[in-house]
């Protein structure tokens, strides 16, 4: 996970690892606040990867393209991967 104060066109980037022996079959990711609370249309991203970068792990990218107007807050990235 990765935990930031959300700047614009900052971009934020999360990996999920599988455990031993394991490989990557999908994955994803979720944007929270820092309180866990789901994040829908506050702030305004692109996404810029979602993917398996290698056998074991799943990436994800994000850029922040429009901050509320009373500013950003800090924000929790978390990438996932599914592994078997």
């Amino acid at each position: 996970m990765q935990a930031a104060t959300i700047a614009l066109n900052q971009v934020l980037s999360v990996s999920a690892t599988c455990t031993a022996g394991k490989q990557v079959v999908g994955g994803g990711f979720y944007v929270t606040d820092t309180s866990g609370g789901i994040l829908a249309s506050v702030y305004d991203w692109e996404v810029i990867q979602n993917a398996p970068t290698s056998t074991t792990a799943w990436t994800a990218q994000i850029r922040v393209t429009n901050i509320p107007l009373l500013g950003g807050g800090p924000v929790r990235l978390t990438a996932y991967a599914i592994c078997i």
